[in-house]
């Protein structure tokens, strides 16, 4: 029994003896990778030499790859900062075009305000305002529609050009100067123009939004007014057949207002289709009829819903309505 415990001892010992190598093999292995994958980071380092640097034990293989990517990476920040340098040098370079433009710019409206100054102080006079800026103010520009300034900047200009006779006794490079302001001033109009007519058609769209709103609004408080009518009714026949009517018709009297009436009349020819009906036959008639009648309807419906004119029509007799520049015989009132 000794002899076998000590065979199995000798044993486990050989075998030991044979595993401690290899597991101090395996871990000086492990712990190199580590320190090279510690060393690399996120390996910028090529594939190849990668593999090349893992196969062997030595760290100076890591050492020399390591170096080679300081010296690329030197290199890529060499670059930048050459890129980088060019970059604000045109930076540089569109501040000082920045800065040229508006200084031009700025002297360009100087001399346009100078010479809108000298054409108001030139054609100052009376005569010479009649016979050219008749129809063309520049004082009077503001309060003027940008589609009539456009239309007399235009008609100015073909003036000018059909007489030459009546223009101001001036240098040539006045009159080109003078020409220049009033097509400058032309084009501020057309972007005054076309912003205008940018902001109707926002206006125009803002409008149909609120009028569709509008009616779905109106829609629903016609059905709000429908339960609101059931619900009265049902508390209507629920307080009679108690006995008390004279509380019934006092809630009633108590929910009474213009508004109530104004969505009961909206609410009753919505649920009358005879009413309907009736509506669609008149609008029917009155687009099969002619022009001249159209307005005789329109100028009796005004006539007689005005309260003045209906009056002063039946005391007066048939007599003669005058409708702007047109002598209009209205009917005797049956």
């Amino acid at each position: 029994m000794h002899c076998l415990v000590a065979l199995l001892i000798k044993q486990t010992q050989g075998l030991s003896d044979q595993l401690e190598p290899e597991q101090i093999s395996n871990y000086s292995t492990r712990n190199l990778r580590e320190q090279k994958f510690k060393a690399v980071g996120y390996n910028t380092i090529e594939a190849e030499d990668w593999e090349v640097a893992t196969s062997g034990e030595e760290m100076s293989k890591l050492e020399s790859l390591l170096l080679d990517k300081n010296r690329k990476m030197e290199h890529e920040v060499t670059q930048l900062k050459v890129k980088l340098s060019e970059k604000t040098s045109l930076l540089e370079a569109a501040e000082a075009k920045i800065s040229e433009l508006t200084a031009n710019v700025n002297e360009q409206q100087r001399l346009i305000q100078k010479l809108e100054d000298d054409i108001l102080k030139g054609y100052n006079s009376k005569d010479r305002r009649a016979i050219l800026f008749d129809d063309w103010d520049v004082s009077e520009s503001v309060a003027t529609e940008p589609s009539d300034l456009v239309m007399r900047l235009l008609s100015f200009i073909i003036f000018m050009e059909q007489n030459p006779d009546q223009r101001h006794v001036s240098s040539d490079q006045d009159q080109s100067s003078m020409l220049k302001v009033i097509c400058n001033q032309r084009d501020r109009f057309r972007v005054r123009l076309r912003e205008t007519e940018e902001e109707i058609r926002h206006l125009k769209e803002k409008i149909g939004l609120l009028t569709g709103e509008l009616e779905r609004t109106k829609a629903d408080n016609v059905k709000l007014y429908g339960k609101i009518r059931y619900v009265q009714d049902y508390n209507q026949e629920k307080v009679v057949s108690r006995g008390s009517k004279k509380y019934a018709e006092d809630v009633e009297s108590g929910f009474s207002s213009d508004v109530e009436s104004k969505y009961k009349k909206i609410y009753e020819d919505d649920i009358n289709p005879f009413a309907a009906f009736s509506k669609k036959e008149r609008d029917q008639r009155y687009k099969e009829l002619g022009l001249r009648d159209k307005i005789t309807l329109s100028s009796g419906r005004f006539v007689l819903g005005n309260k003045m004119s209906a009056l002063s029509y039946l005391s007066n007799g048939p007599e003669e309505s005058l409708l702007g520049d047109k002598t209009l015989n209205l009917p005797h009132a049956q």
